[in-house]
């Protein structure tokens, strides 16, 4: 009897080292929340959990953000997946070790960003995303998501040298290969040919999963608090200015208290509980590309010169009177005059 439960076993472990997954990879974090501002859920067997920052994500979990939340994921391999408000993605596959890597994420609605990590240059077909109606293919890149009811799109933010962004629908597959491109995938399967993201749009899905991480989740979480000292002042709150949206974050210092250098807090785990520090790394600051306002150049008009022609007077010929011959009156001369003679 011994020996069967052996060989069940065997086949067992065999199982999963061919499926890529070790034993204790559904019982470990793969990815930890970097940012959940407003409300974010965390799907988990059944249960409903409040998303906190530092709080470990499973495979299988399913992510959630109400409206005006936003919530971003980093991943053990450096990969990050960040939801923008109304949106719902589930981690469906996520391997990252050293015979498998590969990851499958689920999108139903709202607006995502992927930016990926170890596992494409492990596996550069590893990385995909899966909507309603297609299958991004992520090629080492960063590259977004919306998904609506009418429609979806897909574009690249940034492509690296060789990389690409790759959309499969039932009807056909199309390829960008360009930064700063997107396509609208309709409901029969016909994607659109890519055209340039605006720079409104673009800078607004870059600012996705770059904003400050949010205080400590509200009591009733399951989410591990942090210890603090007593003596320890309370962070600082992050300031936007509300006339620019898209000025730095910036920190208040307190006024009553005294700048003091943190105490680190060290935190000893119970025995024979596996913990895992999460790798946190500062995303790579990207520049939004510059929209140069084409000069406009207003043609010279040039008056045509123009040219008075002169009136030349005709020469008026002298009129030739013909001349009129002088004819000569023959000149009479008198007869003398014979006067007759009287006889006497």
């Amino acid at each position: 009897m011994s020996d069967k439960r052996f060989v069940v076993l065997a086949l067992f472990l065999l199982f999963l080292l061919l499926a890529g997954v070790s034993p204790a990879r559904a019982s470990e974090p793969v990815g930890t929340v970097t940012v959940a501002n407003g409300r974010c859920v965390i799907l988990r067997g059944g249960q409903s959990l409040d998303a906190a920052v530092n709080q470990p994500v499973m495979l299988k979990d399913e992510v959630d953000t109400d409206k005006g939340a936003e919530l971003s994921i980093l991943f053990s391999d450096q990969s990050r997946l960040t939801l923008d408000e109304s949106s719902h993605a589930a981690i469906d596959t996520y391997v990252f070790n050293d015979s498998n890597a590969e990851v499958l994420f689920k999108f139903t609605k709202g607006t995502f960003r992927a930016v990926t990590g170890e596992i494409v240059k492990a596996n550069p077909e590893g990385f995909n995303m899966e909507t309603p109606l297609a299958t991004l293919g992520i090629r080492g890149s960063d590259i977004y998501s919306i998904v609506k009811p009418d429609e979806e799109e897909a574009g690249a933010l940034e492509l690296g040298e060789g990389h690409a962004l790759e959309i499969k629908t039932s009807k056909q597959t199309m390829r960008i290969t360009k930064s700063g491109m997107r396509t609208r995938i309709l409901p029969t399967g016909v994607i659109s040919m890519p055209t340039t993201i605006p720079p409104s749009m673009f800078n607004a899905i870059l600012r996705l999963g770059a904003s400050a991480p949010s205080a400590p989740a509200p009591a009733g979480n399951t989410a591990p608090a942090q210890s603090r000292s007593s003596s320890e002042a309370p962070a600082p709150a992050p300031t936007r200015s509300s006339s620019d949206p898209q000025a730095p974050t910036t920190f208040a210092a307190p006024v009553d208290a005294a700048p003091t250098a943190p105490v680190p807090m060290l935190k000893t785990a119970p025995t024979g509980t596996a913990t895992v520090a999460p790798t946190l790394k500062t995303p790579a600051t990207t520049t939004a590309p510059t929209v140069r306002t084409p000069v406009t150049t207003t043609p010279t008009v040039k008056t045509p010169v123009t040219t008075t022609p002169t009136l030349k007077t005709p020469v008026v010929q002298p009129v030739i009177t013909p001349t009129v011959p002088t004819v000569k009156t023959p000149v009479v001369e008198p007869k003398p005059t014979v006067r007759p003679r009287i006889r006497q």
